[in-house]
């Protein structure tokens, strides 16, 4: 189990087939349980029969916990082999009560593949990351300035063949004639 740094991290208790935590984002953030409960992937899954399902799906659905879906790839085990005895199973989910869904409603689970290991990591992103990239207006060069006094000069300065600055690469060339050209 990973979390962002800063988080407050409580430990309760693990076994090998479950770890326990509680969770606090920050300062006078609300608290929230973390469980996981590891399966043997070799148990005999394919033998559960639909009775089996279903009472698990009832289980869940009697504490009040929704699959929280995911995004990436549609499975989360690999048994390893090739071919017609390839096995490809979503073992692996978070569910999560109404009560903690409210407190993150833009909750993301990503399965992200993992070359170590026959199982999927399981990623969740609590919030949405806003965009923070700026993006600036593409540069287009605009005919009327074929027609303003010095925009010869100001070209033939930015791809003078003569200047051998090292320093001025195309992308460079490209700037100054824009920031000259714009002026």
């Amino acid at each position: 189990m990973l979390w962002k740094e800063g988080a407050e991290v409580q430990f309760k208790s693990c076994s090998n087939t479950h770890i326990d935590v509680f969770l606090c984002e920050g300062n006078g953030a609300k608290p929230w349980r973390a469980t996981g409960f590891y399966g043997h992937s070799d148990a005999g899954w394919l033998d559960r029969d639909d009775r089996q399902m279903e009472g698990f799906r009832e289980c869940l659905s009697n504490c009040g916990l929704f699959d929280l879906g995911f995004v990436g790839q549609r499975f989360t085990w690999c048994n390893g082999r090739i071919g017609e005895q390839r096995t490809l199973v979503r073992l692996d989910g978070m569910v999560a009560n109404k009560e903690w869904l409210n407190m993150f409603p833009e909750a993301k689970v990503v399965h992200i593949s993992m070359a170590a290991s026959d199982h999927c990591l399981l990623s969740l992103s609590l919030r949405m990351r806003a965009l923070r990239r700026v993006t600036q207006k593409r540069f287009m060069f605009e005919e009327m300035w074929t027609k303003e006094e010095g925009c010869r000069e100001v070209v033939e300065r930015a791809w003078d063949p003569l200047d051998c600055n090292p320093e001025l690469l195309i992308h460079k060339r490209l700037k100054r004639c824009q920031a000259h050209l714009q002026n």
